[in-house]
């Protein structure tokens, strides 16, 4: 399995990543950064962190109260939004799951719908959407590919955390899914608020109406496929090289300078 990190320096996605999955930041010293930080980015400013993946307690403006992310702490500090890394997670979740999140750090997860409004709409931030397949049809070589969306966020649950963002764009060859969803409402497999999408692709995620959507990233993992299967209901992003199979996928939302 390629392992995802990203190095904002470079703009990319590395190659180092740790295998454990229980593995703690550990503050420098005796300090505490309770609630101090509005993001991940300031939690990497501080300097208390020395290791590459953290679990700290961000406290953005519009939050009541501080919560606890996912951050990726290599050259800045990025919130993990979702990753499908195992396939051990059912993303097939309610609409209350899918507003608090669910699932494990370091592993696979949705960070929540309520966080996500919270961080993108205390400071600008960037999507930055990873999929990891295979490089090329006769071999085994998996790479990562990446597409971009600036100034990325989500509305209140009061307009049903509606999917809005600036401009996309690609380093490598991963397609655009997001603009056709641009405005959409986010759907659950007990609130569908687009035709029976969520419940056709049994999963939460934002969906237009007739098409529903060309990607599911919180579908089934289904690493033992080297091809989409065109299943709905299996994770996938499309136009994808090759329609290559999905083998771990990841969300990272990072704090705009």
């Amino acid at each position: 399995m390629k392992n995802l990190f990203l190095d904002a320096a470079e703009s990319t996605l590395g190659q180092a990543r740790s295998r454990t999955i229980n593995r703690r930041a550990k503050p420098k010293g005796h300090q505490s950064l309770y609630g101090k930080s509005h993001d991940c980015s300031e939690g990497y400013e501080s300097g208390m962190y020395d290791v590459n993946k953290a679990k700290l307690w961000i406290f953005p403006k519009l939050a009541p109260v501080p919560f606890k992310v996912e951050c990726w702490m290599k050259n800045v500090g990025v919130t993990m939004m979702q990753h499908q890394l195992y396939g051990n997670v059912s993303f097939a979740r309610s609409w209350a799951s899918y507003k608090s999140g669910f699932g494990f750090y370091f592993g696979d997860l949705w960070l929540g719908n309520d966080p996500v409004y919270y961080i993108t709409n205390s400071r600008p931030h960037t999507l930055r959407i990873a999929v990891v397949t295979l490089t090329y049809t006769y071999n085994h070589v998996e790479m990562v590919r990446h597409h971009t969306y600036t100034n990325f966020s989500i509305s209140a649950e009061s307009s049903q955390y509606r999917l809005s963002f600036s401009t996309e764009s690609t380093d490598t060859d991963l397609g655009d899914c997001l603009t056709i969803l641009k405005n959409t409402p986010f759907s659950t497999i007990d609130v569908n608020n687009v035709d029976t999408c969520a419940s056709d692709f049994n999963a939460g995620w934002w969906f237009t109406a007739g098409t529903c959507s060309a990607c599911n990233p919180n579908g089934v993992l289904r690493r033992d496929l080297v091809y989409w299967t065109h299943n709905v209901k299996h994770t996938h992003w499309t136009p994808v090289p090759h329609n290559f199979g999905i083998l771990e996928m990841a969300m990272l939302l990072i704090a705009s300078p």
